[in-house]
């Protein structure tokens, strides 16, 4: 699958039915600037709910109206392997951790 495929089936099918489900209040996307961080992802979308009851309903019981795209490789919404070729968090307002305090600097892996 090229970029431009990819792009798309993002901006024709997963974007309108994102942007039509009352749960999502806000949806910024934008392209990775990969060759200054080597990053190995393309997009980096944030999607805004009010809460988690809204961010479910939204993103796995309403997800089925989203057409499978060509290049699929599961049945299910996202339709890409999880934590390989596609990766997600979702954030509270109230976040239970706070990495400022708790950074220690860089801390090499070897």
């Amino acid at each position: 699958m090229s970029t431009e495929e990819g792009d798309e089936w993002f901006y024709k099918e997963l974007i309108p039915k994102f942007k039509a489900m009352p749960e999502v209040t806000r949806i910024l996307s934008s392209k990775v600037l990969r060759d200054v961080n080597n990053c190995p992802y393309h997009r980096l979308t944030e999607m805004w709910f009010d809460g988690p009851t809204d961010w479910y309903r939204a993103a796995v019981e309403k997800t089925t109206s989203i057409k499978k795209p060509t290049w699929a490789q599961q049945e299910k919404f996202p339709y890409l392997k999880s934590r390989y070729q596609i990766t997600s968090v979702f954030v509270t307002d109230i976040a239970e951790i706070d990495n400022m305090t708790q950074y220690r600097g860089y801390i090499t892996m070897r």
